[in-house]
């Protein structure tokens, strides 16, 4: 008999990670599909997941078949000994798997981590040992104190009286470690994406313009600010990153420069500055709900379409970057939101600047593991 485990220990099914980046499978699936147009589209493939199960055509499936990467078709048949199965695991390897990361290192450092921490929710922690016990084996473990949030690794394991007197505050605390945690792995995963695809696809540029000691994206992370109190606002930093690139010279603030840029190149009839303008004050204020990533791509394509800096490259490196820009933007947007919600749980500013923190530590660990490491801080 093969258990199923339940467990989520350090790691948020997949499904739950495209639903905090706003998105879905339909959505990824189209945009692999654009680097890989013999890929079935969206609806074939979403066929396979209504019920009763509908099987994909001869066709489809020969195509679905020729573009799975032989690495992932390895790992599928990868003997494992173990009489249980975490899907959690599977599909996290599926994807680290399946052409991800440009560099074996990478990939390899992700596999082996999803390994672990399959060991960790089925063996280590297991429902007939009890919470204290298993909190008690979950706080020692290596897993977590490399992977997990620094700051709560000091969280004292609750005893059994603690809880008979408030388990409500106890099982609080635990599931405010267990999501500052989970969050935390997310944070170095990206971490290890942005520098794999920095040494793979922009390194000549990165040395040509001396940024090889610079950490991307270090704007997009919110950042507390002792004196004044206030945490940074990373939608903020996102359109300034994107701004930048549009040379703005801070003559205007960032919502009104790129508004009227993005009204005056593309808006539709009935759509004018202003109106622009009050959308991108409404993404820094979190309010009238999340964007569609479609509404950034548009936004970038529009203001970055006469930029200098932009002007010479081919289409195809126009799209990426245009979808990376974008990228950068949905960043901005999850992370105030991740923020406060690491707020309302109950983390101190200290425990929230510890998560978002793992981004630096951890992208220069993986610059060193990729070949290219930096210099050494003082």
């Amino acid at each position: 008999m093969v258990r199923l485990i339940s467990n989520r220990a350090l790691l948020l099914p997949v499904e739950s990670f495209w639903k905090l980046l706003h998105t879905s499978h339909r959505e990824i699936w189209e945009g692999v599909r654009a680097g890989n147009p013999s890929l079935p589209v969206a609806k074939t493939m979403a066929s396979m997941l209504v019920s009763p199960f509908r099987p994909l055509g001869r066709s489809a499936m020969s195509r679905l078949i020729r573009a799975v990467p032989t690495a992932l078709i390895d790992e599928l048949l990868r003997p494992h000994d173990a009489d249980y199965v975490w899907p959690v695991g599977v599909t996290w390897i599926g994807l680290f798997s399946s052409g991800l990361f440009h560099h074996k290192a990478a990939k390899a450092f992700w596999v082996q981590f999803v390994r672990d921490a399959t060991v960790l929710n089925a063996e280590t922690l297991r429902a007939g040992q009890g919470l204290e016990e298993n909190w008690r084996r979950y706080a020692s473990s290596p897993l977590v104190s490399r992977f997990g949030c620094a700051a709560l690794r000091a969280k004292s394991a609750p005893d059994s009286t603690q809880r008979e007197d408030n388990e409500a505050s106890v099982d609080q605390v635990i599931s405010s470690v267990l999501t500052a945690d989970a969050l935390t792995v997310l944070l170095r995963l990206l971490a290890w994406y942005v520098a794999d695809t920095v040494v793979e696809n922009f390194w000549e540029a990165v040395e040509r313009d001396g940024m090889s000691e610079l950490i991307p994206f270090g704007g997009v992370i919110p950042v507390y600010k002792p004196l004044s109190g206030e945490w940074s606002n990373p939608m903020l930093g996102a359109l300034e990153h994107l701004a930048k690139l549009c040379d703005w010279q801070r003559k205007q603030k960032v919502t009104t420069y790129l508004g009227n840029r993005w009204a005056n190149s593309s808006a539709p009839e009935g759509v004018d500055g202003p109106a622009r303008i009050k959308l991108l004050r409404y993404w820094v204020q979190a309010k009238k709900g999340r964007p569609k990533f479609q509404t950034f791509l548009d936004l970038v394509g529009a203001v970055t379409k006469e930029s200098p800096r932009l002007k010479d490259a081919d289409p195809g490196g126009r799209a990426y970057d245009a979808w990376i820009q974008a990228s950068v933007l949905r960043l901005g947007e999850t992370l105030a939101l991740v923020r406060l919600h690491l707020t309302h749980i109950g983390l101190t500013h200290d425990e929230v600047a510890s998560v978002m923190s793992a981004y630096a530590q951890e992208y220069r660990f993986a610059r060193t593991q990729l070949g290219r490491p930096m210099s050494a801080r003082d």
